[in-house]
């Protein structure tokens, strides 16, 4: 018998549970689904202290309001992640819920390298490609590089960027242009519209030494030749090889 009360008292332990936890989800989907819990605002902020330059309400109305369903509870934040980051210009979106129907979202955008030739993308800082309008890269404010590779070359292009510009920098010429072609012959555009043609990396030396090489007679080239170098091919092991547009007089009159 008075295992029988037990038996009892536990099952109606166990039913009184039963109905306060139906209780409490049934006063928490009335809760939720209160007016005031209706999101009623997006907050935008930028990532660190770069800004936002490309996005303006209009934009996120139109791309971001479609993918808002639901209240401050029940929203999927990873699907509206998702839609920010699916915007041209955003490098990452960071998404939070914030008492009791506001969103807060934290932006960074790409911040543009250069232009990536012949795929109409342009090439972050981070070597990501993204995809933009024209007229926005004409809003960007400055002119960008242009680079080009094969496919999926972007970061390894970018590496290249890094050594270029420090061997480079004693002529005192920016990189405007590099090219790493399908055969992975690499070439460089000067500041000063000349094409290096610096050739394939056989070792983690050879470019070094040709620009080294070309840094060392660069000076001398420039007097004797002043504005009349097109390229300049260093590919050869003892020296480079020019192209001009045309010989300077008085080179002339030496040579007659």
């Amino acid at each position: 018998m008075q295992q029988e009360i037990r038996m009892l008292n536990v099952i109606s332990g166990i039913l009184l549970r039963l109905v306060a936890l139906a209780l409490l989800a049934s006063g928490l989907c009335l809760l939720e689904q209160q007016p005031i819990f209706t999101l009623k605002k997006i907050q935008i902020n930028a990532y660190k202290v770069n800004g936002l330059r490309h996005l303006n309400p209009s934009t996120i109305h139109t791309v971001i309001i479609p993918h808002l369903k639901g209240n401050f509870f029940t929203i999927n934040l990873d699907i509206v992640r998702k839609a920010f980051e699916s915007m041209p210009w955003v490098r990452k979106a960071i998404v939070h819920r914030q008492w009791p129907n506001v969103l807060t979202v934290t932006i960074e955008e790409h911040l543009p390298l250069a232009i990536w030739d012949g795929s109409g993308y342009l090439l972050s800082k981070y070597g990501d490609l993204f995809a933009v309008t024209l007229d926005e890269i004409e809003k960007y404010g400055k002119p960008l590089r242009v680079f080009s590779g094969p496919d999926g070359s972007e970061k390894e292009v970018l590496s290249h960027l890094i050594k270029f510009q420090e061997w480079f920098a004693p002529l005192g010429l920016s990189l405007d242009e590099i090219n790493l072609s399908s055969s992975y012959i690499w070439s460089i555009k000067l500041s000063n519209n000349i094409t290096v043609k610096l050739g394939r990396e056989k070792n983690k030396r050879i470019f070094k030494d040709r620009v080294t090489r070309l840094v060392k007679v660069y000076p001398r080239l420039l007097s004797l030749l002043q504005n009349n170098i097109e390229s300049i091919d260093t590919r050869y092991p003892n020296g480079i090889a020019l192209k001009m547009s045309h010989f300077p007089k008085k080179l002339e009159s030496n040579r007659k």
